[in-house]
């Protein structure tokens, strides 16, 4: 496979707002590792309904993309003002 993450904001009705960020596609890697890479995500300037950060895994061949799994993070289980 040749991984990447989509990341994005969604809302309450649990559709994408603002823009989408990707990750580098990990060339022909089951075990692809993102560490260096960083995302800043203004969640102070984002509509009140927004509900949360949604992170698709997906990879990424000739044909296409194809779905591997996602996850939803909930805002209010994030802790505000810390830098994680």
């Amino acid at each position: 496979p040749n991984p990447f993450c989509r990341i994005c904001v969604y809302s309450q009705q649990h559709t994408r707002m603002g823009k989408d960020l990707s990750t580098e596609v990990v060339m022909n890697s089951g075990s692809p590792n993102w560490k260096d890479q960083t995302f800043y995500l203004e969640l102070n300037d984002i509509h009140p309904i927004t509900q949360g950060i949604g992170i698709q895994l997906k990879s990424q061949s000739f044909f296409g993309e194809s779905f591997i799994g996602r996850i939803s993070i909930p805002l209010n289980s994030i802790p505000h003002n810390v830098l994680v």
